[in-house]
């Protein structure tokens, strides 16, 4: 889900598949060391938006111009 925060528990390199392997655990709104981190994405994130809008935006910041552009678009085809 889009706004998912994980803790990473190990990385390491197989070198029977030639990729590095990244153990993470999902973390929850309950977890008290990662309260402040929630706090920020929900301020950042949730300005009365809906999820196409959010999405969008995010896409566009990560300069994923196209794919931000069609989710704009459903948005708008939305209202």
């Amino acid at each position: 889900m889009l706004g998912s925060i994980f803790k990473i528990n190990d990385i390491y390199y197989s070198n029977k598949h030639h990729i590095w392997i990244i153990h993470m655990i999902l973390c929850g709104d309950y977890d008290q060391n990662l309260k402040l981190i929630f706090n920020y994405i929900k301020n950042e994130y949730s300005h009365s938006e809906t999820g196409l809008l959010s999405f969008g935006r995010v896409l566009r910041q990560m300069g994923k111009f196209n794919e931000a552009e069609k989710y704009y678009l459903k948005f708008l085809n939305q209202k």
